[in-house]
């Protein structure tokens, strides 16, 4: 299933992206606000000839929990592991996630993108995907993944564009 969110921030791209991938405060205050349970967060920096990447793994347990047919797949486990890799001179994000348990069977992730928009603004684009092939359930678990990433993209959104304003 592929899906497409958009948000309107009125600062620019260098500047969200600044508070994003580079301001460790911002993230860890990002984070609790998602209500997310940080268990390893790494951050590098890689150049290559396509230039700098700087490259973000983090492990986290959600304090939302996850019901029906997904919380009975999960079993009790619920590390979550995400990889983003922002590509600087690209401005783009690569999220890559694997969810507990199910994750060999679930591809999930995307690419933000950032436009500029006059008055100093830009848009933020994410095109999500999200896969689940598990017999009877697939649908139901994607749905339930994709509607996530929606809410948890639309607080991140309200968060980053409050601190920005601050």
């Amino acid at each position: 299933m592929d899906y497409r969110i958009e948000h309107d921030f009125k600062s620019s791209a260098d500047a969200v992206q600044q508070a994003t991938f580079f301001d460790e405060t911002f993230c860890r205050q990002l984070y609790q606000h998602l209500k997310l349970q940080i268990e390893s967060f790494e951050t590098r920096s890689e150049t290559n000839a396509g230039g700098e990447r700087v490259i973000r793994d983090l492990k986290f347990v959600a304090e939302r929990q996850a019901s029906g047919p997904l919380a009975k797949l999960l079993k009790g486990q619920s590390l979550v592991t995400q990889r983003e890799t922002f590509d600087c001179a690209a401005k783009t994000l690569k999220v890559e996630i694997q969810l507990p348990v199910i994750g060999k069977r679930v591809e999930m992730g995307g690419l933000s993108t950032w436009q500029a928009l006059g008055d100093n603004g830009c848009r933020r684009t994410w095109a999500g995907y999200c896969s689940a092939s598990i017999p009877l359930l697939g649908r139901k678990i994607e749905r339930f993944l994709v509607d996530e990433t929606h809410t948890s993209m639309a607080q991140t959104f309200d968060f980053t564009a409050d601190w920005l304003t601050k």
